[in-house]
């Protein structure tokens, strides 16, 4: 194979040439610049004419080089295939017009882009792309650290210690290519989670290290910390944004801390497309629970977008099926959003407010003691934390026990309908005042021993009336 270049780019030759020879693809550079005058040596003619295809990067430099002309010009006398890479938007130039070549336009992409040219060019000769030679990539690496002394601490220290310290690993700083190529290469010799940290960062700085990331995600399914570090720990460059919703929407399971931290740094910079992809990534898969930080994914969410209908369903969603119910922090958590919203002025959340005062309705005309007590915790939580919604909670617990249903509640078992009566008659009356609420219990407890002594008179009573 030979491959074609202007000198301008010859970062991205040397790493065409040292990532194909890893994969045992022969290839033969010529990193001379043409002198005024000169011509194709015999020895230049002799690789092109030995080569089954001739590669050339498609930039704007190549598109006016007469080097590239001469040779692309002797490999077409030849009737050699040329397959231009584009590296920029150079197709409907004269030199690369009508010819197939492989879209390497997008610096995130482009390591997929070569390795999908290996799979095509291997298919050809029905065979797969073999694996990469180890020895031959770490001998790679270290061209490379010689050639871009910026990159020696990262490649020299990953391959003969443990890699950058943090303080030294968040201040990488290399052109895109080189940086690229060092971060994918490592990780496939490392595929751990100290090279994933460092593609982390070289994403976040300089966007490089996606194939290293997208490699991590399908080993650990969701990325774990280092995807936090890539997308979440800086506000990213609006060309990264697509390459960070293609990584989010790669993990499985989700990753809602990344997604959350995410949207916290870039939400205000996405396009109509984007916000809508962002959305789904948030409702879908559908999250049955708030485990693995989807409260704190679905409280971010709503306040960046607080006119989605989607991320208010799945907080109602969340509400009617319990999820903050029963654990005694539960309620807390879910009054603390709401409080900490209405300290801050943020809309949408006054859906959310509407959903757990219809929650609380309903479980407070349940007829179950256990669901009676979960609607006071919730009326607790809420006056614990000063959410606004404490107003329409105690709108729903006073005259309660006057209800139909609670009403046939006490037709069925008069002695639990009884104490729940106080219990959250009591309860209401502390939420708004002391909030003291073993004093409410205490209270309660008094309050049905005295409806006991009572009922008990009145039985006497009428046995003795008898």
């Amino acid at each position: 194979m030979f491959l074609s270049h202007s000198h301008v780019d010859r970062r991205v030759a040397r790493r065409l040439v040292r990532r194909l020879t890893a994969h045992g693809v022969k290839v033969w550079i010529d990193e001379r610049e043409l002198q005024l005058g000169s011509v194709l040596t015999s020895s230049l003619r002799n690789q092109i004419q030995a080569a089954n295809v001739v590669l050339v990067v498609a930039s704007q430099a190549s598109a006016t080089s007469q080097w590239v002309k001469l040779e692309l010009e002797f490999a077409e006398q030849q009737d050699k295939a040329v397959v231009p890479i584009f590296i920029e938007p150079v197709a409907e130039h004269e030199r690369f017009r009508n010819r197939l070549g492989v879209d390497a336009t997008c610096p995130q992409t482009f390591a997929d882009a070569i390795h999908g040219l290996m799979r095509n060019l291997f298919l050809q000769i029905d065979l797969q792309v073999p694996a990469v030679d180890t020895a031959l990539l770490a001998a790679g690496l270290r061209e490379l650290a010689h050639e871009e002394p910026d990159l020696a601490p990262l490649i020299l220290g990953c391959l003969d210690s443990q890699g950058l310290h943090q303080e030294n690993v968040g201040s990488l700083q290399a052109a895109f290519h080189p940086l690229d190529e060092a971060l994918n290469a490592l990780f496939d010799l490392m595929p751990n989670r100290s090279t994933a940290y460092h593609a982390a960062y070289g994403f976040c700085c300089a966007g490089a290290g996606t194939r290293a990331l997208a490699s991590w995600i399908a080993a650990t399914g969701d990325g774990d910390l280092p995807l936090v570090t890539a997308l979440g720990n800086r506000r990213l460059e609006t060309v990264l944004i697509p390459t960070a919703i293609k990584l989010l929407t790669a993990c499985d399971p989700p990753n809602n801390h990344a997604l959350y931290q995410f949207i916290h740094e870039n939400a205000g910079q996405l396009d109509s497309s984007q916000r809508r992809a962002v959305l789904q990534l948030v409702t879908w898969p559908l999250r049955e629970n708030t485990d693995r930080l989807a409260d704190v994914l679905g409280s971010v969410a709503l306040k960046h977008f607080p006119d989605a209908v989607e991320i208010q369903q799945m907080w109602s969603r969340w509400i009617h099926n319990g999820v903050f119910d029963g654990k005694p922090d539960t309620p807390s958590t879910l009054a603390r959003y709401l409080a900490d919203s209405h300290k801050e002025g943020l809309p949408g959340w006054e859906h959310v407010g509407e959903a757990l005062r219809s929650h609380v309705r309903e479980y407070l005309r349940s007829g179950d003691k256990q669901k009676v007590v979960i609607s006071v915790d919730h009326i607790r939580a809420a006056a614990d934390q000063g959410a606004p919604v404490l107003a329409d909670l105690l709108g729903e617990a006073n005259g309660v026990s006057g209800t139909a249903e609670w009403n046939d509640w006490k037709s069925r078992d008069p002695a639990t309908a009884e104490w729940m009566r106080w219990y959250v008659r009591l309860h209401a009356q502390e939420a708004s005042k002391e909030r003291n609420w073993l004093r409410a219990l205490n209270e309660t407890e008094a309050m049905a021993e005295l409806e006991k002594v009572r009922q008990q008179s009145l039985r006497n009573a009428t046995e003795n009336e008898s």
